[in-house]
């Protein structure tokens, strides 16, 4: 499998180790061709922190909504 959206370095913070109540707010949109979507199977998404220096950091998410242009 390979990573088709990559957004980089985000941020500086320790959100993760303070449970998300200090850290900062970030809001990303990623357009995702719906010819890369299966209609008969599961899809999958995977969140990744490519610059990962200890245990403590990660990716926190409140939701994720995927929605279909008219």
């Amino acid at each position: 499998m390979q990573d088709d959206q990559q957004q980089g370095i985000i941020g500086r913070d320790n959100a993760i180790t303070r449970h998300g109540i200090h850290g900062l707010y970030w809001l990303f949109n990623n357009e995702i061709p719906g010819t890369v979507l299966y209609s008969n199977r599961l899809n999958h998404i995977f969140l990744k922190q490519a610059n990962n220096e200890s245990h403590f950091q990660g990716v926190m998410y409140d939701y994720i909504r995927l929605e279909a242009r008219h």
